[in-house]
């Protein structure tokens, strides 16, 4: 046969309060009292809702209903998406107006310790360990600023790297003048300053302008095919 559940015994407030002592009895007393009639409270759980008070000085009628927060701009079901930043596009001046500051002076450093060639370039052999200590980058900071600079037609690299002679990469770095033209022959007139970088863009799409081929390998007035970025 199955077992019946011991049933459990009534706790009997009062009995409970005629044995305590005074100080606990006092205490019991005054939280199981009500503000408003001084009777025991009997039911001991949480109150199912919230109600204005009995004795506010507000009418009931114009106490506001609890209601949810309204949805912010960037919260709810209906989200509003932030617009993209505009950047201006400028036309270039001077070479230097499509430089970041870091690759203008890669660019000053490279074109004061290099050698003369003709009468638009100098010529520089040098490693990307050697770059970065008189640049003052680290190595891989000054290699990106370097492939940057071949990208935006300011320097060529005219020989490779010699592993048995140790011997670094050699580049040819053009003069102001000469880059304006190399620049201008290739398309890239029309730049965009984004925060940390300067692209060549198309003045009429805004978009960025997508090298295919590397800077040195570009026949001098062939136009770059504009990209999506």
């Amino acid at each position: 046969m199955p077992k019946r559940k011991p049933q459990s015994e009534q706790f009997d407030v009062a009995d409970f309060l005629r044995e305590s002592d005074a100080d606990l009895k006092s205490a019991l007393h005054s939280l199981l009292r009500s503000p408003e009639s001084g009777q025991l409270v009997a039911n001991l759980g949480p109150p199912s809702k919230l109600a204005p008070p009995i004795n506010s000085d507000t009418p009931p009628s114009l106490v506001a209903p609890l209601s949810r927060r309204p949805p912010g701009p960037n919260t709810g079901s209906g989200i509003n998406l932030i617009n993209k930043r505009r950047f201006a596009i400028r036309e270039m001046r001077q070479s230097q107006d499509a430089h970041t500051r870091a690759e203008q002076h890669v660019y000053e450093c490279l074109w004061q310790s290099a050698h003369p060639h003709d009468s638009e370039s100098r010529t520089i052999t040098i490693g990307f360990g050697a770059l970065a200590k008189m640049v003052g980058l680290s190595e891989s900071n000054a290699r990106i600023n370097l492939r940057s600079l071949i990208a935006k037609l300011a320097l060529e690299e005219i020989a490779e790297y010699n592993c048995e002679r140790s011997v670094g990469r050699t580049y040819r770095v053009f003069s102001e003048v000469e880059i304006l033209r190399r620049r201008r022959e290739a398309g890239l007139v029309w730049f965009m300053r984004r925060t940390l970088a300067v692209v060549f863009v198309d003045p009429a799409t805004g978009q960025p302008l997508l090298q295919l081929k590397l800077a040195h390998k570009l026949v001098p007035g062939t136009k770059l095919e504009v990209g999506t970025g």
